[in-house]
């Protein structure tokens, strides 16, 4: 069930590649004389560009399916006084997505081969990297991103709703284990 849930991560993470690319090579969710007559009953103007928003339905339907899959996954705790060291990663994923962007906008308009080949890849870098879980969706959802370190010296990636700002505030009852090295906890701040 793991891989399962980590294969939709990486889909939902890095789906917005093909957002990109599709909006940029113009493709619509629809294309037909449906626009032209829906254009002339209700009087609005290019309603083919309006269905672009449909694009994002995409990553938002593979993160629904991981979320659900979270239940299945196993569970850990993080006790008290178990971290030693926390840091806001947040803004450290950041370059490495737009990075994605970059390559999308690249990419000629309706070259379906090349964009299904780098996003294959893509997939595959996230999939096995085991540590690349940044998910844009999930910034809007309220979750943020710590490097933390407990005693052992383990090096963990949290996703977490909740707000850390010193090593000894970071206790959680129930947090998933996505991999070694990667956590989520879905439980919302007490705050």
């Amino acid at each position: 069930m793991n891989g399962l849930f980590r294969f939709f991560l990486a889909i939902s993470s890095t789906s917005l590649f093909i957002v990109i690319f599709l909006i940029k090579s113009r493709c619509y969710i629809i294309e037909s004389n449906f626009y032209f007559y829906l254009d002339n009953l209700f009087k609005i103007n290019n309603i083919e560009q309006y269905s672009l928003v449909g694009f994002i339905s995409i990553p938002l339907l593979f993160l629904a399916i991981s979320m659900k899959l979270l239940e299945k996954l196993s569970k850990d705790r993080i006790k008290e006084g178990e971290i030693i060291e926390i840091e806001n990663s947040t803004n450290n994923f950041l370059p490495s997505y737009l990075g994605y962007f970059f390559v999308a906008l690249s990419i000629s308009d309706n070259d379906f081969l090349t964009m299904s080949i780098i996003y294959f890849i893509i997939v595959l870098f996230v999939f096995y990297s085991q540590t690349n879980y940044f998910n844009p969706f999930l910034l809007i959802l309220g979750y943020k991103f710590y490097k933390i370190k407990t005693k052992g010296g383990l090096s963990i990636l949290l996703i977490s709703k909740k707000e850390f700002k010193k090593s000894d505030e970071v206790i959680i009852e129930k947090v998933y284990r996505i991999n070694n090295s990667t956590y989520i906890d879905t439980q919302k701040s007490e705050v």
